[in-house]
């Protein structure tokens, strides 16, 4: 794991943050809710907006997308289905959104994004990269779940991003260094009532657990078959 830098608070001449972030307050719920359906990571996208003229990035909702398939267990270094994030990135286009991040979970280490994390996020900023000013709108963030060694029990949200700087030697490569973003929660907009914004969140936590319902049936189903396969081979007891 690679400790992310932080960014200097407004101070002349040091580097500062490039963006301001603003996360809708049902982002955190909904993302720890589906880092916890599972020992393994989890993975997904972000929908919202970039706003240019303000230079704020504004993250509305976490979308769950399918993991590749892993030899190992999937403790670390999750990566998404390719097919599962086209189709997902086109759900977030139909809901009037753009894909401005992503996120993925740390169940058992601390919330620091690894090597493959770091190369993950230049590979996004740069395909999402605002040519008219420049910017790198994309945000990763890593969700800390069950890591007995973090001051206390509660997920710990970490948002980063990456700064490329060229280096001295013939200007030819390039330190890829992680860096904190610091995020504001949004509060909700005025009107909408306690009992609309228990229903969206309900909505969403009942979408991903559909998701799991399903992922464990297909498994059960698979558990079921490879059993049944496996009584015709076994020895028939005697009586």
């Amino acid at each position: 794991m690679v400790i992310p830098e932080p960014y200097a608070q407004g101070s002349s001449g040091e580097l500062t943050q490039p963006f301001a972030i603003e996360v809708h307050p049902d982002v955190a719920v909904i993302c720890d809710f589906h880092a916890h359906l599972a020992d393994s990571e989890i993975i997904g996208l972000l929908g919202g907006y970039w706003d240019r003229d303000s230079g704020v990035v504004y993250v509305q909702a976490p979308f769950p997308c399918r993991a590749t398939e892993r030899d190992d267990d999937g403790a670390t270094d999750v990566e998404m289905d390719p097919a599962s994030e086209l189709s997902v990135r086109d759900v977030i286009q139909r809901h009037g959104m753009l894909v401005v991040g992503w996120y993925h979970s740390h169940p058992k280490f601390q919330p620091d994004p690894s090597v493959t994390d770091i190369f993950n996020q230049r590979s996004y900023q740069a395909l999402f990269r605002d040519e008219a000013s420049g910017v790198e709108p994309f945000v990763g963030l890593i969700v800390g779940t069950y890591d007995t060694s973090m001051p206390t029990a509660k997920s710990i949200f970490r948002y980063f991003h990456v700064r490329s700087d060229t280096s001295t030697d013939n200007n030819k490569h390039k330190q890829i260094t992680p860096m904190l973003l610091k995020a504001t929660v949004r509060t909700f907009r005025r009107g909408l009532t306690k009992q609309e914004r228990l229903g969206r969140r309900d909505e969403a936590m009942r979408h991903l657990l559909d998701r799991q319902r399903r992922r464990r049936q297909r498994l059960g189903k698979r558990g079921l078959d490879l059993i049944d396969s496996e009584q015709q081979d076994w020895p028939k007891a005697s009586s």
